[in-house]
């Protein structure tokens, strides 16, 4: 994935590794190949697991960012399906 993603993106730096955002999108087209599964494709393109994502980073990243308990819960829900079906081997 990680060689399909550097071909795609030629004008990046020859030493260029993409970032979760750049593989999240790569394997979230069906036409990629990551998963044979449709449906984790439309789940990983859906505003929600951006959301997701977003505010996980800020939380994991930035200093001011503080911790709204619920919305982890939130992003947890969001996100569970998908994190569930890569670890069952899909």
């Amino acid at each position: 994935m990680i060689q399909a993603l550097r071909a795609n993106n030629p004008k990046r730096p020859s030493g260029w590794d993409p970032g979760l955002s750049d593989l999240i999108a790569f394997a979230s087209k069906a036409a990629n190949g990551v998963f044979s599964e449709e449906k984790i494709c439309r789940a990983l393109a859906a505003n929600t697991t951006n959301h997701a994502k977003t505010y996980l980073d800020e939380i994991t990243h930035l200093e001011f960012r503080s911790v709204d308990f619920q919305m982890v819960i939130t992003c947890g829900n969001a996100i569970r399906q998908i994190i569930q079906y890569i670890l069952d081997d899909n």
